[in-house]
């Protein structure tokens, strides 16, 4: 039976096919705008099928809707029940914006200087290679499993997952139930004085739509004071907003283990301090700063607006769409509050609220987090540690805990890495080589931790 080293040393004798695959996922265009017709995640859930074809895997790919596919394989244990351990991905990524801003062209999967780019190179097909690579190894490899694991790269998930992972969890439970899983996000590695750290996310930011109707009174735009414009209160509403304070609040569990990771004071961690030692840290470890940022208050962002009929009428009515992100203690009722002292003095508005998602967390458990933190070990080749966190942004984990997985976003990056380069939705989307060997390593790992 192969160690774990010898396993570890597979990675990187697989490094060529770990670009290859990444790159070949790159070039099929699976781009959801959230209007359907929309993602051709099938065509990849075959080009992955025959690739597990070709090694001996089972997989199976099941269809929400036309061109809607989610791609489960799994690998069984001696005793064949509930699977142990949950690789989960997805497969669709955001609109690629202006092409013309491309160093390299969107869809081409070009390597360049030790870095694959490309729409989703990152999110999130980056994760679905190493965790593809990470059962076609534990197949070739040959060792024995005591218990199941699946890999699942579900649609759609850009957009909701309605006909990705919620769509499974509710139509097809038992291709993907399981006691553990893994997410996207999480991982990002933190060096401080006192070591290196990577964050293991246990739950996730909730997120709300807020939308505001601005009314007013049209008239001919050459009288203005005729009229009164929607318009102009609608930007009196996103000032208002941007100026706004949101509560300092310091639940989250990353804020208790700061003085694990730095020379901090507890005195030092309050609500009304919290922005100054923010400010301190970000000149050396802007990553973790990035984080406490997000993760001690609610964010609401204008994104979207809509309204008038012509550019010489002094429009009657207009709406602004806010993404809004809360904390585990918050909810709809405490964002309509917030946002009623916000427009405070705005005459003639309408207020709603929908949910998204709700915040969540799975529980934090001893036996899983051993088993990151020792594959963690494995793939550096020297101890690491890690801090329990929150993701700032929304994934489909949350689809999976009610089924009563504990899942955590944990997609670690090389510990020299600079995820800033990788510019996530944005132009000239990519992801290192040497990122994605470390985390098919650690997968690896946590594989054999969890299922020998």
């Amino acid at each position: 039976m192969k160690s774990l080293e010898e396993l570890i040393d597979d990675v990187d004798r697989s490094s060529d096919e770990l670009v290859e695959l990444l790159q070949e996922l790159v070039k099929i265009p699976t781009v959801n705008t959230g209007i359907m017709p929309t993602g051709n995640e099938t065509e990849l859930c075959q080009f992955l099928k025959k690739k597990f074809d070709s090694e001996g895997i089972e997989s199976t790919i099941v269809e929400s809707a036309p061109s809607r596919g989610n791609f489960v394989s799994r690998l069984n244990g001696a005793d064949n029940g509930r699977a142990k351990l949950l690789f989960m991905s997805h497969t669709d990524t955001v609109p690629i914006g202006d092409e013309s801003k491309w160093k390299h062209p969107p869809f081409s999967g070009t390597l360049d200087n030790g870095r694959i780019y490309g729409r989703g190179a990152d999110d999130c097909k980056s994760v679905v290679v190493s965790e593809a690579m990470a059962m076609i190894l534990l197949k070739r490899s040959g060792i024995p499993l005591k218990r199941s694991v699946i890999f699942a790269a579900g649609c759609d998930e850009e957009t909701g997952s309605r006909y990705g992972f919620q769509w499974l969890a509710k139509n097809q439970r038992h291709l993907i139930d399981s006691e553990f899983a893994i997410n996207e996000a999480g991982g990002d590695p933190i060096k401080t004085p006192k070591g290196q750290f990577f964050t293991v996310a246990l739950g996730e930011k909730g997120r709300l739509d807020a939308k505001i109707n601005l009314k007013g009174k049209s008239c001919h735009a050459s009288v203005p004071w005729e009229g009164d414009n929607a318009l102009v209160k609608m930007a009196y509403a996103i000032q208002k907003i941007n100026e706004y304070k949101s509560e300092r609040d310091l639940s989250a569990t990353i804020f208790h283990e700061l003085p694990k990771l730095f020379d901090i004071d507890k005195s030092e961690i309050t609500p009304d301090n919290i922005d100054n030692l923010i400010e301190k840290l970000s000149k050396d470890y802007s990553s973790i700063a990035y984080l406490l940022k997000g993760l001690s208050r609610m964010t609401i962002t204008p994104t979207m607006a809509s309204g008038g009929v012509k550019s010489n009428v002094v429009p009657d009515q207009f709406t602004v769409t806010c993404d809004v992100r809360i904390l585990p203690n918050q909810n709809i009722e405490y964002v309509k509050r917030e946002l009623t002292k916000i427009l405070n003095g705005i005459e003639g508005y309408e207020l709603s609220i929908s949910g998204t998602e709700n915040p969540g967390a799975s529980p934090s458990n001893d036996q899983f987090l051993s088993a990151i933190k020792s594959a963690l070990s494995y793939a550096m080749g020297k101890d690491a540690d890690i801090v329990q966190v929150l993701t700032i942004g929304l994934t489909d984990s949350c689809a999976v805990r009610p089924l009563g997985t504990i899942v955590y976003d944990f997609a670690p990056a090389h510990p020299d890495s600079d995820s800033e380069q990788n510019n996530v939705h944005g132009d000239n989307e990519s992801f290192s080589v040497k990122d994605l060997i470390f985390r098919t390593k650690t997968f690896v790992g946590l594989a054999y931790n969890l299922l020998t």
